[in-house]
């Protein structure tokens, strides 16, 4: 419960978790996946897992936790339920690169919903954009595009093969949001659509 579809890490650099999330960002209960876990694989048996010397894949449905009504969002601790949305998910790696497919089963206007990334890394740089930086005010807004970090010479990039709505935030780090101390949120605007990223 509150799960996310898996996570990456390049030498210094972590994908911590990466799923979707409800609004509002900052509220890490309203992230993640309506599966438990287990020590039994059994657990995950619906999903398809491909492994060969050079590369994997890892696909399959998995439903999203329920959005929050108006009234638990004022509650001071909440309970985890099912929702009604599913997502498929295709995660293909291969030596320094993978491509991540997400297909949303259905979009509900008053739930907004989107893909994040929480990810440790010393810095984030946008084209033609400053540097950011973890625990900072200065955060970005707009339409999606390739986005850089860096962590002690090591590089990851996350590119999105369509144009949405895109925003990172800068974290705290530590304790909150699993250590990670940047939020990279994509919107999935349109019901029925794929969205892909590649990361490298």
């Amino acid at each position: 419960i509150n799960t996310g579809l898996g996570a990456l890490h390049k030498g210094n650099i972590q994908l911590v978790s990466f799923g979707p999330h409800f609004s509002p960002l900052s509220n890490s209960e309203r992230y993640g996946l309506y599966r438990s876990c287990s020590d039994s694989f059994q657990t995950f048996k619906d999903l398809k897992l491909e492994k060969k010397e050079d590369s994997c894949r890892f696909k399959g449905w998995s439903r999203l936790i329920a959005p929050l009504s108006k009234e638990q969002t004022n509650q001071r601790f909440s309970k985890v339920s099912p929702g009604s949305q599913w997502v498929h998910f295709d995660i293909r790696a291969k030596k320094d690169q993978t491509f991540l497919d997400v297909y949303l089963s259905k979009y509900e206007d008053k739930n907004p919903v989107s893909f994040v990334f929480f990810i440790s890394a010393q810095k984030a740089q946008l084209p033609g954009e400053k540097t950011f930086l973890p625990q900072s005010l200065m955060q970005f807004k707009g339409k999606s595009c390739q986005i850089l970090f860096e962590s002690e010479g090591e590089k990851l990039t996350i590119e999105p093969s369509q144009s949405m709505a895109m925003q990172l935030i800068p974290l705290a780090g530590i304790k909150h949001f699993w250590g990670a101390n940047f939020l990279l949120a994509f919107s999935l605007e349109k019901e029925n659509k794929n969205f892909s990223w590649t990361i490298t």
